[in-house]
């Protein structure tokens, strides 16, 4: 399988994750290619490794991740509440794509997630995709997937 396709087949199973994850209709943009570091004020990074290995990325304003949660969980999050909750979406979110990658008929799993905040930067992303999507009624949301060759 070429790289090209394994990043069209895990974004497509990205995008599926976070439908079935995140309750709230969703806008996708045109994916762009990425090269360099890239940083928001808030993301989740999680590793991926067996058949593919790549890192992916979710990340978006504080406000978003705290608006996904009032609709989860029905109450505003902020602080360690909030980046334990990010954690835990990354995580659900990798999780349910890993689930679809390997129906397809890829065996990946992932790594714990790391939350990063303030001025942490995503520094091993070298190039990869990039995917705005807009959450009604939360924000922007993006998702950065690079997979190695």
């Amino acid at each position: 399988m070429s790289i090209n396709e394994k990043m069209t087949r895990t974004l497509n199973a990205t995008v599926q994750s976070i439908k079935l994850v995140i309750p709230l209709a969703i806008e996708l943009q045109a994916p762009k290619l990425i090269q360099g570091k890239t940083f928001s004020e808030m993301g989740v990074a999680i590793g991926i490794t067996g058949e593919m290995s790549g890192k992916i990325l979710f990340q978006g304003p504080t406000q978003t991740f705290s608006a996904i949660g009032n609709t989860m969980f029905g109450m505003p999050l902020e602080g360690e509440m909030l980046y334990s909750f990010a954690g835990e979406l990354g995580n659900m979110i990798a999780g349910n794509l890993s689930t679809i990658v390997f129906q397809t008929g890829t065996q990946i799993d992932i790594t714990p997630p790391t939350v990063l905040k303030d001025a942490d930067t995503f520094p091993t992303l070298i190039k990869g995709i990039h995917l705005e999507t807009i959450l009604t009624n939360a924000g922007k949301f993006q998702i950065l997937l690079s997979i190695e060759e």
